[in-house]
């Protein structure tokens, strides 16, 4: 047994291995594709589709598509520009009450 690598190296190792998982399931989306879309000339198969879609799905979860997004803390440059985003945007919802009101007064 030898000692485990240091996690920068296993980082990199595992990023060399998704590209490499990630070119082959690309071969068979590639291979997969003219039967799932029906250009070879034949009838759709479902199990070609069922192959195509967990290939799409694994690829997926390859490169964690599915995963929730991690929380972006907000510098103070963007909290600025979020309060003036509020601001505009609830004036805007005013002027836009003030004429619904205005409409409905002459009706």
């Amino acid at each position: 047994m030898t000692a485990l690598e240091p996690a920068d190296q296993f980082n990199q190792r595992a990023e060399i291995i998704r590209e490499h998982n990630a070119a082959r399931i690309r071969e068979v989306l590639d291979a997969l594709q003219p039967y799932v879309l029906g250009y070879h000339g034949g009838p759709i198969n479902p199990a070609h589709v069922r192959a195509y879609l967990e290939a799409l799905g694994q690829l997926g979860k390859l490169w964690r598509v599915f995963d929730k997004p991690e929380p972006v803390e907000a510098g103070p440059d963007e909290t600025a520009e979020r309060v003036e985003l509020a601001a505009r945007q609830q004036a805007v919802l005013n002027h836009l009450a003030e004429i619904e009101a205005k409409k409905t007064k002459k009706t």
